[in-house]
C-alpha cells in the first residue's frame, strides 16, 4: 500500500512541476474493467481517441468504443439469469483541463454518444433435479435485442506526463443511454501528443 502511494505521489508531483509543452493533437487508447446497468454485473471496455487543441485548456475529438459484459448462471443457482451486452459508440468530445496552473493533468471531457448495442437476456429457464434434489441440467430461453442508442458520456481523468509526449493516465467514465442503460468505466489509458 505505502508503494503505491509513493509511487502516485511521485506522479502527482511530477506532472503538477513539470512544464507543459504546447501540443496540438492527441492520440489516446484506454482499456479498464465496465460496470453495467446498476453494477450488476462487469465487463470491459477499450477506446481508442483522436483530439485536437482549439484553444488554451480545451481540446475536441473523436472516441470509438467497445465495451462488452457478461454474467452467466450456474446450475446451482437459479436466482441468477444469463445476461450479455456488447456495445459499439462513437462519442464527440469536448475536453477542458481548468487547473492548468495547479493540477495540469486534470481533465473533464464531455460529449454526445451514437452506438449500436447487441444485448441477450434470459426470459425464462428450467432446471432439471436427479431423485435426491440435485440440480443437473439447466434449460434456458434467451431473448435477443439489437438496437442503435443514443446518449452521453462524461469522463473525470487525469494525465501524467513523461516523457517528451507520451502520457500515462487514469480514467472514470458515467456513461448514460437513451435505452435506460448507465455505465461506468474505471481505466488506465496512455497516448501521444504531437
Amino acid at each position: 500500500m505505502k508503494i503505491r502511494l509513493l509511487i502516485f505521489l511521485s506522479f502527482f508531483f511530477t506532472s503538477v512541476y513539470s512544464q507543459q509543452e504546447a501540443h496540438n493533437k492527441y492520440i489516446k487508447l484506454t482499456g479498464g474493467k465496465v460496470s453495467f446497468g446498476t453494477g450488476d454485473f462487469f465487463g470491459y471496455g477499450f477506446s481508442t481517441e483522436l483530439s485536437k487543441n482549439i484553444i488554451k485548456h480545451v481540446n475536441v475529438g473523436v472516441e470509438a468504443t467497445i465495451e462488452n459484459g457478461r454474467k452467466q448462471p450456474s446450475v446451482n443457482n437459479n436466482l441468477l439469469t444469463f445476461h450479455q451486452v456488447s456495445n459499439a459508440a462513437v462519442t464527440l468530445k469536448m475536453n477542458y483541463y481548468p487547473f492548468n496552473k495547479f493540477v495540469k493533468g486534470f481533465n473533464v471531457d464531455v460529449g454526445p454518444t451514437l452506438g449500436y448495442q447487441s444485448k441477450t437476456t434470459e426470459a425464462g429457464h428450467t432446471t432439471y433435479f436427479d431423485s435426491v434434489g440435485t440440480p443437473y441440467l439447466r434449460r434456458t430461453i434467451l431473448e435477443y435485442n439489437n438496437t442503435w442508442f443514443t446518449g452521453y458520456r462524461i469522463s473525470l481523468n487525469y494525465d501524467f506526463n513523461f516523457i517528451k509526449g507520451f502520457l500515462f493516465g487514469l480514467r472514470s467514465d458515467f456513461s448514460n443511454y437513451n435505452n435506460g442503460d448507465i455505465n461506468i468505466l474505471l481505466g488506465v489509458k496512455a497516448g501521444y501528443r504531437f
